[in-house]
């Protein structure tokens, strides 16, 4: 039989060094998955193309009789399957079980699964599949492609010396990331998984905006009381999981939400009538929750089932005070400008852009793009608000244990940080915008966590007559009073 091209016998062992070390990877399992953490389900043993696990006979995995439990059985059966199928996948993050340090990996689900047991499992239940070699190749191109593997895969599951407790078929389906996300520029192009994705991340953000607390209400109001309804459930859920893992994501999202809307705010005192251009505006209710801004027009912009999905967990257009444009926007495709040409909105109208929670999302080169064509839609009274962090955080150059921790968690979750600012003032000017007030989530929240220390806002403009801002020049540490001297 003709062996794999794909994989030669000598690639395995880097392969395995990086993502298949038994240990590690068995811990990684027990993080992302807790039951089987509970039930003290191992990996014993990992090779390309195949796995072999362990769900051992305790009280946790059994029933009356002290057999396991049937539908444990299939749980074990799927990431075993999962497991040996992941090692065709070369070099690849496969995302929520490994650290993902770019925004390329391999999303991994269950599709379809029979199983037939054959006799009660009396012992500890041994779990082994094996992808055959000749699938191997049409496995790895197809993913490599960008098109997706569906594959079954039969796991074998053995109790009582070495006899066959049952027999499981697992249908698997799978896709590189890169691939996935090409989908999302057309409402019916998008796949479904795709969608799940976008929606789980806003709804991740809504679970942790619903908790915070407006500074300058004594009462301690929420200030955003949309946004656990737009969280639903699994929002919820989800910050509760990711907050206990990652404490700083919440003070984070806290303090971005009190920067932003400080900015905002303070923008809105100075013009009577201006647009407010937010771009991945995700689930943000400031339309809703922020009635004291005057003449403000809302652009929404975001991919479109996004855009599609705001209508249905937010309140109507019709109960905020604002008129609310809500616009597809890719920015990996579309330029800014061409989207925004449908909305009579007049150049030379103060336009208050905010981009949050987006600039770590993207390389250099793509946020240029995007920072580039934003300088294009502004007149000289118009601001941009963003976020950023640092890029020594993003490449584990800090030296302090809780930013990398921090930084390992976000990868965990598939929300890896790929962009840092080493220097925003000289990166911004690049692009042609000054920046004219910084502040950091430590100045915000008065906090001490080393973590606010590599999180920022920055306020930028375009430059006023030829009068760059510098080191000297730009405000720095106001964290709730933003002012603008742009006239």
């Amino acid at each position: 039989m003709v062996g794999s091209k794909v994989f030669p016998p000598s690639s395995w062992e880097a392969d395995r060094q990086a993502r298949f070390e038994i240990e590690p990877s068995t811990a990684l399992f027990h993080r992302s998955v807790p039951s089987l953490k509970y039930l003290n389900w191992k990996i014993e043993e990992i090779g390309r193309g195949w796995a072999v696990t362990r769900l051992p006979l305790n009280v946790e995995s059994s029933n009356q009789y002290i057999t396991q439990q049937a539908a444990l059985m299939l749980l074990a059966a799927d990431y075993t399957g999962g497991i040996a199928l992941s090692t065709l996948f070369l070099n690849t993050p496969i995302i929520g079980f490994h650290p993902q340090r770019t925004d390329y990996g391999a999303y991994l689900w269950g599709a379809a699964a029979s199983i037939k047991w054959v006799r009660p499992s009396t012992s500890d239940l041994i779990c082994k599949s094996a992808i055959p070699e000749r699938d191997w190749d049409e496995i790895a191109q197809r993913f490599d492609a960008g098109e997706e593997v569906r594959y079954k895969a039969r796991i074998k599951m053995y109790s009582d010396e070495n006899k066959l407790a049952a027999v499981s078929d697992f249908q698997y389906w799978a896709r590189n990331s890169y691939s996935l996300r090409e989908t999302g520029s057309n409402l019916k192009t998008t796949h479904h998984m795709l969608t799940h994705k976008l929606r789980t991340s806003a709804r991740l953000i809504a679970g942790l905006r619903s908790w915070a607390v407006d500074p300058n209400d004594p009462g301690g109001r929420k200030i955003d009381q949309f946004a656990s309804n737009a969280a639903g459930a699994q929002g919820i859920a989800m910050a509760k999981k990711f907050s206990a893992e990652t404490p700083q994501l919440a003070d984070l999202v806290r303090a971005r939400t009190f920067s932003c809307d400080a900015a905002l705010r303070a923008f809105s005192q100075l013009h009577d009538e201006f647009a407010v251009v937010n771009i991945g505006s995700g689930y943000d209710a400031r339309p809703w929750r922020m009635p004291d801004l005057g003449g403000a027009h809302f652009v929404m912009l975001d991919l479109p089932v996004m855009a599609k999905d705001r209508e249905r967990v937010l309140p109507a257009r019709s109960e905020s005070p604002y008129l609310i444009s809500n616009l597809t926007f890719d920015i990996l495709s579309q330029n800014i400008s061409e989207v925004l040409a449908g909305e009579s909105i007049p150049h030379d109208c103060p336009k208050f852009i905010l981009w949050e929670g987006g600039s770590m999302y993207f390389s250099k080169e793509e946020a240029d793009r995007l920072l580039r064509s934003i300088k294009d839609l502004m007149c000289h009274q118009s601001v941009l608000w963003f976020d950023f962090v640092s890029k020594s955080a993003v490449v584990d150059a800090t030296g302090e244990p809780e930013v990398k921790n921090f930084m390992d968690s976000m990868r965990m979750i598939g929300e890896p940080f790929i962009k840092g600012f080493d220097d925003v003032l000289e990166e911004l000017k690049d692009v042609g915008l000054d920046v004219f007030e910084l502040a950091t989530a430590k100045e915000v929240l008065n906090s001490s966590d080393p973590v606010t220390r590599h999180y920022s806002f920055a306020l930028c403009r375009k430059p006023d007559r030829g009068m760059g801002c510098n080191e000297q020049t730009v405000q720095r540490g106001r964290p709730l009073c933003y002012t603008s001297d742009v006239e």
